[in-house]
């Protein structure tokens, strides 16, 4: 295509939509290559293969050659696949390889090159490299033998032989022991001097050369390199696209000497990256058909690609795309309000010239095509040929408001005509007033006056526990300061916790609940965070682990020496010391070294913190324990001190162990979600090895979760707990032994995992009994689910949600097939399957898993990629088990969601509702429009939304936060942003509402049709809250869509009628900074209402300033003001005003101003830098000598 044509601008007035502009971009791809066929099978006969590693391409006949190194031989096959022959070198076979090679039979054969220059010597000839003898056969292209290379030089032989490529002329490259060497294309070939080290000082496992002796190297660790042919180093890697690099494991390299592209089958050998000669993807291929790629060739004359599959014993084909009709490859609505809207397309050409045209109207294009306006007249814009995907668009404006347009794209060539799906947007409302949803006013949480210290967001590295109480009238979160003016000290090095309360309708209380200490600061434990590390429910009692060494609570007796303790923070202020001198085995010592180190430690507690989980090394109770390692688990209980301490991780023999809570849960690590019942009377421990147990506190009694019922005991795999239901009566876990007659999972590795569920069927009282459940059985045969996350469940356990590669259940009907999640390094590259399994009560039976999408590895944070660490995770499991809330970067609902500026898939915000099997995005921009997101970047790169960095390298159109960090690798709790109603609240960069004009993240509120104020499509004429007819529910804007900076969700109250989110905005009159503050969008009811919007008083009028007239008052919605830490009128300050002489600031006063600001760096590591230059920009200045003190000095010299 030339470079007009990529420039066109064609503009075109229309009488429905007025203007219009086209615009094609940019080429995106090259031609790429598609599934031809394969050949050969795996097994010992004639055509068959064992292991194949290596592949080679002749290009005077288009044979192809293949190493079959499990049969010790080489077989060939015609470019269509039909078997021809095989040789192993033996002679054996006289009629083919004639002599025998001097080594005989091959010996773990692997390399193969053939030279392929008309010109040589050595033209058609066949290099095999026989990897056990350590030499080099060469044979005739039928098999005979020819001669062989075993040496450089004499005397110096090969040793371990890694690769062997032959060049455009012919010549022969071997690397062997890290050394590349090349020799002449003569029939008896010469070694050509020098030798060349590899630069990289890796073990050599590949090697390719293109036409200008450029050579590919890939060594162990290291990736592909790139050497000139004197072995220097031009590029030093190729692709690596994520954390764990797409060549993590590469079976091949090749060169397409016509192009010089570069074919690697990487990706855990599981696709094939196809790379210019510059190290830049050009394209990947074939994961839906490879498993294990282990040696690759490329026909220079055709482009063909083949692949040896060493898994399957086959050799798979990939071509280049034929020519045909032009491809549409999406399109979608950009950039929609109430009188405009983008329509975008990107069509490949498929080889011929190629033109497009949009059609668009009132009515559908496809039905009725003559009521559609062509856009220009057919043929419309040329677009030139080739196989490049070109993005066109088309900007329509002058459209109607509120009215649903539909909309394709046509695009022609000499093969033929190819329509777009017919597509659909809906232009904004405009007019209406700001209204938040539900009735709802914002009310300031936080002081106005904060006194320079900054908010810590949902993910915050020091473990701020923010949580809200289940009723909504009380939030606690972390400051990087006290707010006050001369603090007494903040015993925490990290965090201030900080106390909000609604001590009025619209009116917020703050304190400063940080613990008192008397003694200097005490560096963290390793792994600790914060002092909180969890609240009860209703936030009357806090959880705490001081890091100071200053006792919390009086003695108990005068005789008692206090250790460091754990705490509970009571409703009144005062701390109660849960292990104390008083309740331990007589002479323990149990506070560790004084700095966190050793003692005991917090790991789990029940809702309402009347039962704690501690990890202990010393004995603590009666029963002896064998002191050291990772300790033992206790139950802390209140009662009697005799009774309060009670051992828990003891074996179903009665043995003590050293054990973890739920799934390697210790005090700063694991997931312990439902680990320890409501009540406190069970717990589910693992120990052993990783085998799961589950303990009756009552009876003191434990039974073997995963012991295996109704089949033969399995050896000694480890199972990995899940979750439980509140009881502990339902405990969930995935294991790769076979524990039920009917379980289909493997334990040969790769492994794979069935979902149990193990249900306590014993009585209260009696020894705890229970029946095992394979509840992800794969009926079909010789597969296996392959179960990769539980996401959650119910609170009743009736409900479970869980990810796995296999088709179960209702899947296959649905579409679904065999996924590859966590089995490959590309994780867009990766589908899983996402089911459903509910208990039915009355038949009282599992019902088989529902299926209810597909997702991409790539949204493995939604579904737990890594069990043990649930600060990972982000999906969510209303309590009642009903809905389900997950994010997706795949398009679930047939929404468009590529991004409108980067064009790669956005993650979204989908809402599951399991009792109609009914899914919707809730985040989908309710225009039809394309999202606009934002790319999530490093850890450097300080955002309130994901603060946490779970989705590093994403675009995220919407996102719902992670679980709280309680210390290093755990976390307690999770934000209540999905309700038992449906209600759902998330982050969103797109403007979902015409309201929401900043361009930056906002808090946004869905609701299902007939919850809340969400009464259906009628509903919603205002500029902030919309209906969104394609997910059946209204979408409002929580914040106020104006703000400068980024607003982010923080936490919910259980039903969802308070809101608390974090914002710059200045929502409340007095709110009279820019800083960060904590609003609760509080929904007025008769039990908790809003303050009336209070007329406001002007201070006296003493100046010029404060006698000019008082600004416009501010609507209604933005309630009274709070007065907790406040006393004035509350007016916005007038940004103007009198000059007036500032007298200097003292170098001391300085560095508290830039410390001030460092404390708001939310970062420790930038904090700490910032700090180290602000302390050495301000330093004490020297003293100045007195005219005295230097005359006495004078006098005594």
């Amino acid at each position: 295509m030339i470079a007009a044509r990529l420039s066109l601008t064609i503009r075109v007035v229309c009488a429905v939509a007025g203007s219009l502009v086209f615009a094609p971009s940019a080429a995106l791809a090259a031609r790429g290559h598609v599934f031809e066929r394969s050949f050969g099978s795996k097994g010992a006969g004639p055509g068959q293969l064992n292991e194949p590693s290596g592949v080679a391409v002749s290009a005077a006949t288009g044979d192809v050659y293949v190493v079959d190194k499990g049969n010790n031989r080489v077989g060939y096959f015609s470019a269509a696949g039909a078997y021809i022959g095989q040789f192993n070198g033996s002679g054996s076979n006289v009629a083919v390889e004639g002599k025998a090679a001097p080594a005989g039979q091959f010996s773990s054969p692997e390399g193969i090159a053939i030279d392929n220059d008309p010109s040589s010597p050595s033209f058609g000839d066949v290099y095999v490299a026989d990897v056990g003898h350590e030499v080099i056969d060469k044979f005739s292209s039928t098999g005979k033998f020819v001669a062989q290379l075993t040496e450089t030089s004499p005397g110096s032989r090969f040793g371990r032989l890694q690769g062997i490529a032959v060049d455009a002329s012919g010549l022969l490259w071997v690397s062997h022991e890290g050394v590349i060497d090349s020799f002449s294309a003569a029939e008896a070939n010469e070694y050509l001097p020098p030798s060349r080290k590899d630069p990289r000082a890796g073990e050599l496992e590949q090697l390719a050369v293109d036409s200008h002796d450029n050579l590919y190297v890939k060594t162990v660790y290291q990736g592909v390199s790139k050497l000139n042919s004197s072995g220097e180093i031009v590029i030093q890697r190729f692709d690596t696209t994520s954390e764990k690099p797409y060549l993590s494991e590469i079976g091949g390299l090749a060169v397409d000497l016509s192009s010089n592209e570069v074919y690697i089958d990487g990706d855990d050998a599981r696709s094939v990256g196809r790379f210019s000669s510059t190290g830049l993807l050009v394209e990947r291929f074939g994961s839906e058909h490879l498993s294990h790629a282990s040696g690759i060739a490329v026909d220079s004359g055709t482009g063909e690609v083949y692949v040896a599959d060493e898994a399957e014993g086959k050799v798979d084909s990939f071509v280049l795309e034929p020519e045909g009709r032009p491809k549409i490859e999406s399109e979608g609505p950009s950039l929609v309000t109430g009188s405009s809207a983008t329509l975008d397309a990107q069509i490949k050409p498929a080889g011929p010239d190629t033109t497009y045209y949009f059609q668009y109207g009132l009515a559908s294009c496809s039905a009725s095509p003559a009521s559609c306006t062509d856009l220009p007249a057919p043929p419309g814009v040329d677009i030139g040929e080739g196989f490049e995907t070109e993005s066109v668009n088309v900007h329509l404006q002058g459209l109607q408001p509120s009215t649903t347009y539909h909309f394709r794209v046509i695009a022609i060539n000499k093969d033929g005509e190819t329509a777009g799906a017919e597509q659909s947007f809906t232009t904004q409302a405009v007019g209406g007033e700001f209204a938040l949803p539900n009735g709802r006013m914002w009310e300031m949480v936080t002081p106005p006056n904060k006194y320079g210290s900054d908010l810590f967001a949902v993910g915050n590295e020091q473990g701020a526990d923010i949580q809200a109480a289940e009723g909504g009238s009380l939030i606690t979160y972390a400051a990087s300061s006290p707010f006050a003016a001369s603090p007494a000290g903040s015993r925490s090095p990290e965090v201030t916790q900080v106390f909000s309360t609604r001590s009025a309708p619209g009116r917020w209380a703050t304190a400063d609940i940080t613990t008192p200490h008397t003694e200097g600061a005490t560096e963290q434990a390793t792994g600790h965070q914060a002092e909180y590390k969890l609240f009860s429910s209703d936030l009357s009692l806090g959880l705490v682990e001081p890091e100071g060494h200053t006792p919390l609570s009086p003695k108990l007796t005068a005789e008692e020496t206090q250790e460091k303790t754990i705490y509970i923070r009571l409703e009144n202020g005062e701390y109660k010391a849960l292990v104390t001198q008083a309740n331990v085995w007589p002479g323990t010592k149990f506070g560790g070294n004084g700095e966190g180190a050793g003692g005991v430690g917090f790991v789990a507690a029940t809702p309402d913190l009347s039962h704690v989980v501690i990890a202990s090394n010393v004995r603590l109770t009666a029963t002896p324990v064998e002191e050291g390692g990772a300790g033992y688990l206790y139950e802390w209980a209140a009662g009697p001190l005799q009774r309060q301490l009670q051992l828990a991780s003891v074996l179903p023999n009665n043995e003590p162990v050293q054990a973890s809570l739920g799934y390697r849960g210790q005090i700063t690590a694991g997931s312990v979600r439902n680990a320890i019942s409501s009540d406190g009377s069970h717990l589910v421990f693992e120990a052993n090895g990783h085998h799961d147990y589950l303990r009756d506190m009552s009876t003191g009694k434990t039974v073997a979760v995963d012991a295996a019922q109704g089949t033969p005991e399995p050896g000694g795999a480890e199972s990995h707990y899940q979750t439980a239901n509140r009881e502990d009566s339902r405990v969930f876990f995935t294991s790769p032994e076979r524990l039920t007659a009917n379980s289909t999972t493997s334990p040969v590795y790769p492994p794979t995992e069935d979902l149990y569920e193990f249900e306590v069927t014993s009585a209260p009282g009696e020894s705890p009994t229970g029946k095992l459940t394979d509840l992800s059985v794969d009926a079909n045969s010789g597969e296996s689910a392959d179960v990769r996350g539980v996401i959650g469940a119910s609170e009743d356990g009736s409900y479970v949600y869980f990810v796995a590669n296999g088709v179960i259940g209702n899947g296959a009907e649905h579409g679904a097939k065999t996924g590859k999640c966590e089995h490959t390094s590309q994780p867009s590259q990766q589908t899983c399957n996402f089911y459903a399994e509910h208990y039915d009560g009355t038949a009282k039976a599992w019902t088989p898993p529902t299926f209810i999408a597909t997702l991409s590895g790539a949204d493995s944070p939604s579904w737990g990629e890594h069990a043990e660490d649930l600060k990972l995770m982000t999906s969510r499991v209303s309590p009642n088990g009903r809905y389900l809330a997950f994010m997706s970067e795949r398009s679930l609902t047939g929404y468009e969601n590529r991004d409108a500026s980067s064009g790669v898939p956005d993650e979204e915000v989908y809402l599951y509702e399991a009792g109609a099997n009914r899914l919707v995005c809730a985040s989908c921009n309710p225009t039809g429009a394309r999202p606009k997101g934002l790319l999530e970047g490093n850890a450097y790169e300080e955002r309130l939304v994901d603060y946490a960095q779970i989705w590093p390298g994403r675009w995220l159109a919407a996102n719902v936060p992670g679980w709280t960090t309680k210390d290093g690798g755990s976390a307690l709790y999770q934000s209540r942003y999905l309700s038992n109603s449906g209600r759902l609240f998330f982050d969103s960069a797109d403007a979902l509402v015409p309201a929401d004009g900043n361009g930056k993240e906002d808090v946004y509120q869905y609701e299902p049709a007939g919850v809340g104020g969400c009464v259906g499509p009628g509903y919603g004429k205002s500029s902030s809250v919309v209906f969104d007819e394609s997910a059946g529910g209204c979408v409002g804007l929580i914040s106020a869509g104006t703000s400068t900076e980024e607003s982010a969700f923080m936490d919910a109250s259980e039903s969802g009628g308070d809101v608390f989110f974090m914002t710059t905005s200045r929502l409340s009159p007095q709110d009279l900074d820019t800083s960060l503050d904590i609003y609760d969008a509080h929904e007025c009811v008769s039990s908790s209402p809003c303050a009336p919007a209070a007329a406001l008083a002007p201070p006296p009028c003493n100046t010029g300033d404060a006698c000019k007239p008082a600004p416009t008052p501010q609507p209604a919605i933005f309630g009274a003001p709070s007065s907790a830490t406040f006393s004035g009128a509350g007016n916005v300050v007038s940004p103007v005003s009198a000059k007036t002489k500032v007298k200097s600031l003292t170098r001391a006063h300085k560095l508290a101003e830039a410390l001030r600001a460092c404390h708001k760096k939310r970062k420790k590591t930038a904090r700490a830098d910032c700090e180290k230059h602000a302390k050495k920009r301000y330093k004490p200045a020297k003293a100045k000598k007195s005219r005295a003190k230097k005359a006495a000095e004078r006098r005594r010299s």
